[in-house]
């Protein structure tokens, strides 16, 4: 007689590590080796839910969405909750059911959901469904009001609130949000930031309202490096009392390059007042001397490839804003992006003639830091020999307020040098252009759907003020090509 010992279930503490490594490989990619691992996992612990929800997540990711859906479906009815009661499967299957092609079924469950709480994804989730499907959806405009009454991340919808409205002409909702859109706007343009060092990078830790929000590292090629620590030996003497000092070198296999850290010491809001000093530093790194020793040793790489790249992109990015429903049922957008691809040819001769200057490349708000000297500049991987104006559209480009962009753009106009050059009409068309090059293609630079739409929704005020500017600024500039 044989005697076998039963296998016994496998411990609670065992399934979590065992899950976690499928997980893991669901990250990297692996999955076919992630669906090995679970089922494996699955014929050696019986009917987990966690298991069918794991299952369900990297169906998810792999892109097959009716297997996720099939999952989900198993780990609830396994653990006996209803979907909507389901605060982390509810949402995802809401998205799952309506991509799979269970438009009413979506629905059903979306409002299952926003009946027992508000859910921001779900309800961008129905107001995405009522677009594509061209149906006004008169009920879920009482949940936009609860949403914009009560939530405090009304910012995450904002944009897609706004199209919903204009597409179905819902006015007295639009009205309503248009006095919430007033209160966020009277949030700080950007988050207090510091940076620090990490071993194998700069770890850039960004901060809200005393709340730390992302740890992000700033990941550093040899190219980056090397430009920043040229800039540093070559080019930074005129300007050293704003960028931090170096605080060691690093040996690679081709050349030494430096490396900084800085942390800010003041965290006040960056208003006005900063915005005018920040003006007032880039005149000086524009207006910097190009020593030879710093072009030559920047070789091929003196003429910044970056920016050609993105102005190579334009016309391409102009389309797809323009055929995009969020910019095509805005009738005054839709006009001037219209216009502005209409003189393309012009406005990328205008770019081609606009004279080479020093720049820092990535002149925006969250490289200058607050310190008890004043502000610092961080972030020179970037620098080089770079069309005029494309700093400053950079830095203004990230500005709400049409009003402030003009303001700071006369201010450094008048307290540069290049004034002698040109009117100011023309340096505004320039900065405007430069805007253009640098946010019209980095909105649309993924060009899947998803993707896009979110871009689009989370960049269309920006996106409209570039459109203002340059359709007022281009018919009015005097440049040779004109």
């Amino acid at each position: 007689m044989r005697w076998f010992k039963k296998k016994e279930k496998i411990s609670k503490e065992e399934l979590n590590t065992r899950l976690t490594v499928a997980q893991e490989l669901r990250r990297d990619g692996e999955y076919k080796q992630a669906e090995k691992q679970l089922m494996k996992l699955l014929k050696e612990a019986g009917q987990e839910p966690l298991i069918y929800r794991a299952f369900g997540w990297l169906f998810v990711k792999s892109g097959d969405l009716k297997r996720a859906e099939e999952n989900f479906r198993k780990s609830n009815s396994l653990e006996d909750i209803p979907l909507e009661m389901d605060l982390n499967t509810g949402p995802i299957m809401t998205d799952l059911l309506y991509r799979n092609g269970k438009t009413e079924e979506a629905r059903r469950l979306g409002y299952a959901i926003l009946n027992l709480r508000l859910n921001a994804k779900v309800l961008y989730l129905l107001t995405e469904i009522a677009l594509k499907e061209w149906q006004p959806d008169h009920d879920l405009n009482s949940f936009w009001f609860a949403y914009l009454e009560d939530n405090d991340d009304k910012d995450y919808l904002k944009n897609k609130f706004w199209a919903y409205c204009r597409t179905f002409g819902f006015t007295e909702l639009y009205s309503y949000g248009l006095g919430v859109k007033g209160e966020l706007e009277k949030k700080a343009d950007h988050a207090n930031m510091e940076i620090l060092y990490h071993p194998r990078s700069l770890l850039r830790v960004v901060w809200y309202e005393g709340v730390k929000a992302m740890e992000k590292p700033s990941k550093k090629g040899s190219e980056s490096l090397l430009r920043s620590s040229l800039f540093y030996y070559y080019a930074s003497a005129p300007i050293r009392p704003y960028i931090p000092p170096i605080l060691g070198i690093i040996q690679t296999k081709s050349f030494q390059v430096a490396y900084f850290q800085f942390v800010e010491e003041r965290s006040e809001k960056k208003g006005i007042a900063f915005h005018k000093e920040a003006m007032d530093i880039l005149i000086e790194i524009n207006e910097m001397y190009i020593t030879p020793e710093y072009e030559k040793r920047l070789g091929s790489m003196a003429h910044h490839s970056y920016v050609q790249m993105k102005r190579g992109q334009l016309k391409k990015s102009t389309e797809t804003l323009i055929q995009h429903s969020f910019i095509r049922y805005d009738d005054s957008l839709n006009q001037k992006m219209v216009r502005i691809y209409e003189n393309l040819d012009t406005l990328l001769q205008d770019f081609d003639g606009v004279d080479e200057v020093f720049s820092h490349g990535d002149y925006h708000i969250g490289n200058l830091m607050n310190s008890y000297d004043g502000i610092q500049v961080i972030d020179w991987d970037v620098s080089g020999i770079i069309p005029f104006g494309f700093d400053i559209g950079t830095y203004l480009g990230q500005l709400r307020s049409l009003d402030d962009i003009e303001s700071l753009g006369r201010h450094y106009y008048e307290k540069s040098g290049f004034r002698e050059s040109m009117t100011f009409d023309s340096f505004m068309y320039v900065v405007s252009l430069m805007m253009a090059v640098r946010y019209f293609t980095a909105a649309t630079e993924n060009q899947k759907e998803t993707y896009l739409n979110d871009s689009i929704r989370q960049n269309i005020d920006q996106i409209t003020n570039i459109a203002t500017l340059l359709d007022w600024y281009m018919p009015k500039a005097s440049l040779v090509s004109r």
